[in-house]
Order: structure tokens, then sequence, then C-alpha cells
């Protein structure tokens, strides 16, 4: 491949098969494959992929063949020329089928994907948030057992990619490292159904698009990312602002307005690692897979592991002691409460929440249902030991605080670390778990 660099590029179309059903032949003996593989010839596809690779993969999938059945083809440098190999396939006879149609999909950082059978449809065995190539509605011609066809590849609508040059990359820390903008949605293929059609996951827009690390050996290395541009964004002049996570570290570029996304395909570099066109962000956070992001400490904080300050509910002062003398919505040590009584107790105003007042909106306090759900088996992992109390104060014994690590799909391995901390009893409650995250973007 020449010299990686962003591309924004006008797409060729949404994967979608003709519904209209192709004559069969049935082939009477195991069949061979002599499929080429081309791109197409045009600035959008050429701008993205320039030339094979080696090592390159293009999954074939038949809509004839039950999943999770399928051809895979490598390509070799050396010899120029690809090597199909037939995959889930007890006999060569896997694919001894009639006719239908054939559809071809390659992902650029897909080499160790595996094909399973996922609802009745092909389905990769994890979620690839990554621009892909793909030729549609592709003839199965058998003749004497050989199935014949060209495979031309091309950009689906609506891509767009970002280079970040980084001379210190690496595969460890593009699993740590993520790019977001208001205008782009990460997305991926989630399955490949028998009727030829790609169905897409696609996030919000806005939502960090997971790095993929960069290097061929020849050009400079470092961090891939793409996504979908919202529609209203394309071929205008739009206001961009970019983020990115390096390593924990939050930056931003400065705002610029430019047109993205033309039918030209230009290109575009975002800076490198340790650019000074980045400027650090104040409040680092990590993105989980939520709807709302999680800062990296609490307030009050220098570290992740570090306590941070103690709040009552509904005071944005930090507390050193507690008592219901000193609580700002009581007027009689603890017997009649002023705010935040009835059913309104469990919403703060802007004015009286600990993140919003501290580090400013859009940071906020979590919610019950935020917390309840980083706390759901099935989407994080928690390490860490039994919280064991006594009668004056909050102890926690041999542990630190808890490691959450996600297990959301294209998320999975970002964690955020809750410190744990004292409470004082005896007035307000205060929290021990003072963690001031949920940033609504």
């Amino acid at each position: 491949m020449k010299k990686l660099i962003a591309i924004l590029a006008a797409g060729l179309g949404l994967l979608a098969c003709t519904k209209e059903a192709p004559v069969a032949e049935t082939a009477t003996q195991p069949l061979k494959f002599n499929l080429t593989v081309t791109r197409a010839d045009t600035p959008n596809t050429k701008a993205v992929k320039t030339g094979w690779e080696d090592g390159d993969v293009v999954f074939v999938f038949f809509s004839e063949a039950t999943a999770p059945k399928y051809l895979e083809m490598k390509y070799d440098a050396e010899t120029e020329s690809w090597t199909s190999t037939q995959k889930n396939g007890t006999t060569e006879e896997a694919f001894d089928v009639p006719g239908g149609w054939m559809i071809a999909v390659h992902l650029p950082f897909g080499n160790d994907a595996e094909v399973v059978e996922k609802e009745g449809n092909f389905a990769f065995n994890k979620m690839y948030y990554c621009y892909y190539l793909a030729s549609e509605s592709v003839r199965v011609v058998i003749e004497n057992g050989v199935v014949t066809g060209e495979l031309n590849m091309q950009l689906p609508d609506g891509f767009v990619q970002f280079f970040a040059e980084a001379p210190a990359a690496t595969a460890e820390r593009a699993s740590r490292t993520y790019l977001w903008e208001s205008h782009v949605a990460p997305a991926g293929i989630e399955s490949v159904s028998y009727a030829c059609e790609v169905n897409m996951a696609v996030r919000p827009y806005g939502t960090a698009m997971p790095a993929y690390y960069y290097d061929n050996g020849v050009d400079p290395k470092g961090f891939h990312f793409s996504g979908i541009l919202d529609e209203e964004a394309r071929g205008v002049a739009t206001a961009y602002t970019f983020h990115i996570n390096l390593l924990g570290n939050i930056y931003e570029t400065v705002s610029g307005t430019k047109t993205l996304y033309t039918e030209t395909s230009r290109a575009l570099k975002l800076p490198a690692d340790d650019s000074e066109a980045w400027v650090t962000e104040e409040h680092p956070w990590v993105d989980l897979g939520m709807d709302v992001k999680w800062a990296t400490m609490n307030v009050g904080a220098t570290s992740s592991s570090a306590a941070g300050n103690l709040y009552a509910w509904g005071e944005t002062i930090a507390k050193t002691t507690s008592s219901w003398d000193n609580y700002s919505f009581t007027s009689d040590g603890g017997s009649t409460f002023t705010k935040y009584t009835g059913s309104d107790y469990s919403v703060l105003l802007p004015a009286d929440d600990a993140a919003t007042a501290n580090w400013g909106a859009p940071w906020r306090m979590p919610t019950k249902e935020e917390w309840e759900e980083l706390m759901d088996e099935d989407k994080f992992t928690w390490e860490g030991d039994v919280i064991e109390r006594n009668t004056s104060h909050v102890e926690y014994d041999d542990v630190n605080g808890y490691k959450v690590t996600s297990k959301i799909p294209g998320y999975e391995g970002r964690s955020i670390y809750l410190p744990v901390n004292n409470a004082y009893v005896g007035g307000p409650s205060v929290t021990p778990f003072n963690r001031q995250e949920g940033l609504d973007w």
C-alpha cells in the first residue's frame, strides 16, 4: 500500500444484492475457484487502497452455502496471486452448490477474522469498526466444476478515514487510543445475509472510533480510524473539532471549518500524536461503549488512583467533616429538609451538581441507571475485594479500588479505576465512590 493518509472519500453505494433469482446450474463435482480480485478504477477507491499487500484477505460468501461456510482468499505479494481456501467445510463438496450469487468483503484490519454463524447469517467473530471494501451481486458462474468471476472491490457509501502518524505506535497502544468528531459515527459489519446484504452496526455520531495499528514496514506507522460521515456534512463547509485519546491523555485540535468528503476524494492527515497542533483537554475521559463517557479520575484528584474530594448530595463544596448542622439543605439539624424532598431527590440541578459546578457543563454526576449499567456483568467486569463495614466509618480492607473493564463489542479492554474512599457518618450521606462522571455528549 502506498503511504496511508486519512481519506475522506465519496462512496460507491451500500451493499445490496439483486433479489431476482438467477438461473441455477448444479455442479456435478467438487467445485474449484478461479476468481480475480480487482479494485474499482475510481479516485475514491484508489485513495483508500492503492495496491494489495502480502496477507490481505478477501472473504467470499455464497447465497447458496450454509453459514458459516465461506471462501477465504489470501494475497501472496511474491507471486502476486491469490490462494483460495474453503473454510468451515469438512470436504471439498462443502461448496458443491447450485449457482446463486456471491459477495466479497475485504477488512483492512481483519486478517485474523473468522466467520461464525449468527441467526442464520454470516458474521465475523468480533466487530471491526473500520472501513471495508466489497463486491456486490456477483453471479456464481460454474463451468466444468470451476467457479469463475471478477470481484471488483469498492468502498461503501459514507465512510471517511483518518490517519494520525505516530512513530511510537504499537498494537497495544492502538487498543487504548481512539478518535471522535461530532459528525462521524463508528460503523462496522455485523453480518452478511444469505440474500447477499451487509448488515452494518452504526454507533451514534460523536462516539469514539477505535484505533487500528498501521505499519507496513515502508510507510510511516501510526493509528488509523474510520467511520460514517453525517449526510448533512458531506461536501459542505462544516466546522470540525477532532478529539483523540492517546494513552489516557485526551487532546483536541483547534477547531476549523473545512469542506470534507468531496467527489474528488481529497486527503486529510491528522497531526502526529506529539504535535503542538493538539491541545490537552482539562478533564480526560474514557468511552466504555455506553451512552455517556466516564472521567479518568474523581473531582479533586490528580490521578486515576487518587481518592479526590468528598461531597454531600447536592453540595458542590468538598467536605472535611459531616454533620446535619453543616448540610446545606436542612434548617434544623436534619429534622426539616429545604430542598430535594419527595420525588425530586434523585435528579440534581446543575447548580447543585458537584461535577458541573467544579468542571463545568456538560460534566455531571452519574445517574442511578448509569451506575446500574456499569455493574451489568454482561457488559463489564469488576476486579476488587469485598467491602467490609463497621459502625464508625467505612473501611476497605486489602483493596485500593475497583478496576471496571468493558466487554461491549468494539470497546473491549477499556477500563476505568474507581478508587476506594472513606465516607463520613452521623450526617448527610457522603458517597464513598465520589466519581463525578457521565459526560453527556
